[in-house]
């Protein structure tokens, strides 16, 4: 479902010259209204060991999520440092016009950024609901804001062209750091936006 999703959002954002937020924020907004529907707007429980087993498993004391969450960012990082696909995208997001000039498909290169990430955030979904073991239309609400703050605190430009997975790791770790400590302090995070 996350990589159909990316797909959609990348034909509308390339092909159909949709702006990128405004995308995102209508396939998010669609999703979740499919999500209350199809739930009827009740949390469900997953009681299959072995589905929630993907997001509560441990091999000698390592969370099983931090092992994903470091096979995507070496996934990722390979993908934008040490392929012809990620030297586009950086050509890409630097200068688009400049970037067809140079005989980079620019629409399909797009698309394909989208996809990748509709695909790991379907996986970050799967993963979330095993680790809960429930799944709700509500459960991903918000995370939208904490990933675009972690990036851009990581240093990635919001017109493209710069940032690294270095950095934005540093900024999920910063936005992380500051959301359990207020959480700690008993302190409710929403109440501060």
């Amino acid at each position: 479902v996350g990589l159909i999703i990316g797909l959609i959002n990348g034909f509308s954002v390339a092909y159909l010259g949709i702006p990128a937020f405004i995308a995102t924020l209508a396939t998010q907004s669609i999703g979740r209204g499919f999500t209350e529907i199809l739930s009827g707007g009740v949390s469900i429980r997953i009681r299959n060991d072995s589905y929630t087993s993907l997001g509560t498993a441990s091999f000698d004391g390592i969370s099983i999520i931090v092992i994903y969450a470091a096979a995507a960012l070496f996934v990722t990082w390979l993908l934008l440092n040490k392929t012809r696909f990620g030297q586009y995208l950086f050509a890409i997001g630097g200068n688009q016009l400049a970037a067809r000039y140079s005989g980079i498909n620019v629409k399909k290169f797009r698309m394909i950024a989208f996809v990748y990430g509709g695909l790991l955030s379907g996986l970050g979904g799967l993963i979330w609901s095993a680790r809960l073991g429930s799944a709700a239309a509500t459960l991903g609400a918000g995370f939208e804001m904490d990933a675009i703050a972690s990036v851009v605190i990581g240093g990635t430009s919001m017109s493209g062209g710069v940032g690294t997975v270095g950095g934005t790791l540093i900024g999920v770790l910063i936005i992380g750091v500051l959301n359990n400590g207020l959480n700690l302090m008993g302190i409710n995070t929403p109440m501060i936006s």
